[in-house]
């Protein structure tokens, strides 16, 4: 992925909300859903176990504990 698709994930998930499951739905402009997130992802909380492998077309997206998205990268 380019710094640009980085860029805009950045903008689009960092600082909102993000609900879970398949019935998730936001409801105002500060959250997102699992919908909103591209086919390749990891949700990541600060306790997760990762895998080491390497995927440049992954977006890793991690929360706190009120569920607010603090980063996102790719691998």
């Amino acid at each position: 992925m380019t710094n640009t698709d980085i860029a805009f994930w950045e903008q689009k998930l960092v600082g909102k909300t993000l609900l879970r499951g398949v019935s998730a739905q936001a409801t105002n402009e500060n959250q997102v859903t699992e919908a909103d997130l591209p086919p390749v992802h990891r949700i990541l909380s600060k306790n997760s176990i990762l895998t080491m492998d390497y995927r440049t077309d992954r977006l890793n997206v991690h929360f706190d504990d009120n569920n607010k998205i603090t980063r996102v990268m790719f691998c």
